[in-house]
């Protein structure tokens, strides 16, 4: 028991490693949107496939044996969700319900079929995306999360969109990615741009604080937005004091450079709040400004 339960916490952290049993590996294969792919696990006619499986978050080995417990002492209240495929239901909803179904050898458990269109395997994830944030007790943060997990996905459909275009085929909606990510979090495309903001340019601790949910992603975006205030800023005041034969330059390297290239004869470092005491001078001088 405690060999199986290492193997099924490996399986957890680390799925893209799983593979069946060599006895199996013929047999679990099907037909996806035109593609034959692996599956990573079948009970009865239900199947995972990995591409799916690992989308969403994962769940680790605690949480794991937590849900377990509680399955074993409660059942499985929240349904199995599938799409119908030829004679196979491919999960799209409660992957590891069913694999604890599995071990626990429960064969009776809620299911129901999305009904709604699903054509390609990134219409699927969209689908499973917004399932996710329709829950009431997912925060704001966590659901631009979870939404923007889609960017690609998003973008894949609109290229999609795009093909089709070229073949004289008729494409029913042009996609806007941000404004679509922004309809499935249930947040303003705004929201979503700075979430963008501050992945892109935020510090780490910054980022890290928004995505565990400790500061609001506007918070987030404006301390992004002081921090680069705070650089451009010494380069604001510089600029109403300097006289013609100054430069600002960014780093000591980029002075050196243009030292040797003639455009400068000098270096001159300040600390920041000091550029007032900068005097005029006949050299061309490079000014960096320092905390």
């Amino acid at each position: 028991l405690k060999n199986n339960k290492m193997k099924q916490n490996n399986l957890i952290e680390d799925k893209s490693n799983s593979t069946p049993s060599n006895d199996m590996v013929n047999e679990l294969t099907i037909n996806v949107f035109g593609n034959t792919i692996q599956v990573s696990e079948s009970v009865n006619d239900f199947v995972i496939i990995p591409e799916l499986e690992t989308f969403m978050q994962k769940i680790n080995p605690v949480q794991y044996e937590v849900l377990t417990d509680d399955i074993k002492k409660n059942g499985i209240h929240s349904p199995i969700i599938y799409i119908a495929l030829n004679d196979k239901k491919l999960v799209v909803d409660g992957h590891i319900r069913l694999r604890i179904a599995k071990e626990l050898k429960i064969e009776d458990f809620p299911q129901h079929e999305a009904l709604e269109p699903l054509n390609s395997i990134e219409e699927v994830k969209v689908w499973m995306v917004k399932n996710q944030c329709q829950r009431r007790n997912l925060s704001k943060n966590v659901r631009v999360r979870i939404a923007y997990a889609l960017k690609d996905s998003i973008a894949e459909i609109a290229q999609q969109n795009l093909v089709k275009a070229g073949k004289n085929e008729v494409v029913v909606n042009k996609v806007d990615t941000l404004e679509e990510l922004a309809k499935i979090a249930g947040v303003s495309r705004t929201t979503i741009a700075r979430f963008q903001s501050v992945l892109e340019k935020g510090t780490e601790e910054v980022k890290h604080k928004m995505l565990d949910g400790e500061i609001s992603i506007n918070n987030a975006y404006q301390e992004v937005k002081d921090i680069e205030q705070n650089v451009s800023e010494p380069q604001v005041i510089v600029k109403d004091i300097l006289k013609n034969n100054y430069s600002m330059i960014h780093s000591f390297k980029e002075g050196t450079a243009m030292m040797k290239s003639g455009d400068l004869d000098c270096i001159l470092i300040v600390s920041k709040g000091k550029e007032s005491m900068v005097e005029e001078t006949n050299l061309k001088t490079g000014l960096m400004v320092i905390d």
